[in-house]
């Protein structure tokens, strides 16, 4: 939703008089019926290594593109292999067992916006 905000400039002989002001947020733009609606952010993520023998050291890495100005990013991890979540934009987690993961990462913003990516990781067995 777009915001409003009243203006009212005043002469002597008409106090009456206002003006309505329509200030789009930058972090919102329209849908087709002209509400606003949030703009997911768009969110980079890395593995590394993305492959290898178990048990697997990865280091994860995630960032919000550039010109997105993400304010107070939030990042929070699921490894793929049910052992909890990893919080922050550098991450490291070790897969204890061979198999083939898709590990996720949800970022959200204090804007109200978020932004998801997704890695494959496979773990081959010892």
């Amino acid at each position: 939703m777009s915001r409003r905000m009243s203006v009212a400039f005043g002469l002597i002989a008409c106090s009456l008089c206002a003006v309505t002001v329509f200030a789009a947020s930058p972090a919102k733009n329209a849908d087709a019926s002209g509400a606003a609606k949030v703009r997911q952010l768009l969110i980079s993520s890395v593995a590394d290594p993305d492959s290898g023998s178990a048990p697997l050291n990865v280091q994860f890495s995630a960032e919000v593109y550039e010109g997105d100005a993400a304010k107070k990013p939030r990042f929070v991890w699921d490894f793929g292999d049910r052992s909890g979540q990893g919080t922050g934009d550098h991450v490291k987690h070790i897969y204890k067992k061979a198999g083939k993961y898709v590990a996720s990462v949800i970022v959200t913003d204090s804007d109200g916006r978020s932004g998801r990516d997704q890695l494959d990781i496979d773990v081959d067995s010892e």
